[in-house]
């Protein structure tokens, strides 16, 4: 059985790759074994979430689904807020952040410019994203785990694993601020632009009896 974790990166994946070395399966936490069948067969669980957007590193896990039988699929997945904050942060944002004039050119490899289009693009990818995954497993939910690493929501974890550590936090972002002009925005982006997408994925998510 593989176990494949197919939410976006900046979700805890670091904590699922420990959890899961914790209970002796061969873990990787990369994304090298996309659409690599040899890679695949080295590994038990898998869990890095590369995509940022225009669907390049995205997991296929359709594929995988009708592919690999009898695996499961983790749904790893945070508050959009407290998502897009460390996104950001791992990009190199700061509270001193210059913010540059948006790029003509959007493309995957300039997901870490300092461009306010970026940030838009991200928190559409990112209820999109999820809106897409709880959609197709709505009928598929035996091959389901939800869990909410960074609110420590993985009790759906035991069902999977003997050992879970319910206070391992691996890869702490630090205390790094973001500027108030950038949080307002994050805010428009989340409870008004995406307000709709917003609704839908917390109604998907309470049919799986899950609360982020």
């Amino acid at each position: 059985m593989n176990i494949f974790c197919i939410g976006l990166h900046k979700t805890g994946t670091s904590t699922l790759h420990q959890i899961a070395f914790d209970n002796k399966l061969k873990s990787t936490h990369s994304t090298d074994w996309y659409n690599n069948e040899n890679k695949i067969k080295l590994y038990d669980f898998f869990c890095d979430g590369g995509s940022h957007y225009n669907n390049i590193n995205e997991i296929d896990y359709e594929y995988l689904y009708s592919k690999y039988k009898n695996s499961i699929f983790i749904i790893n997945i945070r508050d959009p807020k407290s998502w897009i904050i460390s996104k950001l942060k791992h990009a190199g944002w700061n509270e001193n952040t210059i913010i540059i004039p948006n790029s003509k050119l959007i493309i995957h490899d300039k997901w870490r410019e300092k461009t306010l289009i970026n940030i838009s693009l991200f928190i559409s990818h990112y209820f999109d994203r999820y809106i897409k995954i709880l959609e197709f497993f709505l009928n598929k939910k035996d091959k389901v785990c939800i869990v909410n690493v960074i609110s420590r929501k993985i009790e759906n974890l035991k069902l999977l694993f003997n050992n879970v550590n319910q206070n391992i936090h691996k890869n702490k972002r630090g205390n790094k601020n973001l500027s108030n002009e950038i949080i307002k925005f994050i805010d428009n982006e989340i409870n008004i632009v995406n307000k709709d997408k917003y609704e839908k994925l917390v109604l998907l998510l309470e049919q799986y009896n899950f609360k982020m």
